[in-house]
């Protein structure tokens, strides 16, 4: 089991202090990680403004995936250890236009036993006009007592595209069999005009979601969602999803994969929905869709190696964003 934490500073009330360091998180609302992603004149993505401070690290950008070295791939680390009671994350990717970029994580976030209260997590993601984004975190990991609230916002323009992925799983490490407490996470996407588009909410408690009751999570452990914002008809590719998602589960096979695809209120593109029995049968899962999803594709984003993690033998996987890159000569 992974046991660092994820890409977010761990925060409470005593955590921002005087001086510099206080008009530092003032300058950036209260945010650990706010990261502006441009392109330049030849079309490739750097990070034109980035604002990180502990527990935050981030990797240096990696190019030269696939048939498009434009493409950058970052991936964020921590050393907080997880998310504790009563701390808050607050952070920002903005993909401006032109840029083309997959974040991912270098671990899986543990969410810690708690005693009654609470851990809350924020993330923002703006992607512009001709911009393509891909925010690809590890599952977050479910102690005992534990209980989490996240919120991910979501801002994309015309001609943007947006690939997003959450999951989750419940562990006790003593293996009593100790659910978590609370699990309340919602998405909202917008448009530009701050007209919503798409909200998804998902709220669960612990003791429910391992009684294994049916239309809750039934003989499963793990729970991801991925979403694929991009205006316009997802009729073609929803229709390529489910053909994909029918393969995971055969008739007369033990299923280890329960899935389900929609296309997304107001034009606003594709919903996978995904129970696994386990984080094994999640990435298998994944590298299916993989295939589907870069049929029409130009551009592959796979999240890198950490350089920690690849000395210690840690598979990653990789996805595809549905983006196709203009002429930006």
């Amino acid at each position: 089991m992974k046991t660092s934490a994820g890409p977010y500073c761990v925060t409470n009330a005593h955590a921002v202090g005087a001086g510099r360091g206080a008009g530092q998180a003032d300058a950036h609302d209260g945010r650990c990680f706010d990261l502006r992603l441009c392109a330049d004149r030849r079309g490739r993505t750097f990070i034109g403004a980035q604002f990180v401070r502990y527990p935050v690290h981030i990797c240096r950008p990696l190019y030269g995936l696939g048939e498009h070295p434009e493409v950058c791939t970052l991936t964020l680390q921590s050393v907080s250890g997880g998310l504790f009671e009563h701390e808050r994350v607050h952070g920002r990717l903005v993909a401006t236009a032109g840029a083309c970029a997959v974040v991912g994580t270098s671990a899986s976030t543990i969410v810690h036993a708690m005693e009654g209260g609470r851990a809350e997590q924020l993330v923002e993601l703006q992607v512009e006009a001709g911009a393509a984004l891909a925010y690809l975190p590890e599952p977050a990991i479910l102690f005992p007592g534990s209980r989490l609230r996240s919120r991910i916002q979501a801002s994309v323009a015309p001609g943007g595209v947006l690939l997003l992925g959450d999951s989750m799983l419940a562990h006790d490490p003593a293996g009593k069999g100790r659910g978590f407490a609370e699990l309340d996470t919602q998405l909202e996407v917008r448009g530009t005009d701050g007209r919503l588009l798409v909200r998804d909410r998902f709220c669960t408690q612990g003791q429910a979601w391992l009684a294994q009751q049916a239309g809750l999570s039934g003989p499963f452990a793990v729970h991801a969602s991925l979403w694929l914002i991009r205006e316009g008809d997802a009729s073609a590719l929803l229709a390529q999803v489910r053909q994909v998602l029918a393969t995971l589960s055969p008739d007369g096979a033990a299923a280890t994969v329960h899935a389900g695809a929609s296309d997304l209120p107001n034009r606003a593109g594709v919903q996978v929905r995904l129970l696994c029995t386990d984080a094994v049968a999640l990435r298998r899962a994944l590298a299916e869709l993989k295939a589907v999803l870069c049929a029409p594709l130009c551009i592959p984003l796979s999240v890198p190696h950490a350089p920690d993690a690849q000395a210690s033998g840690l598979e990653r996987s990789a996805f595809f964003v549905t983006h196709r890159l203009k002429d930006r000569a």
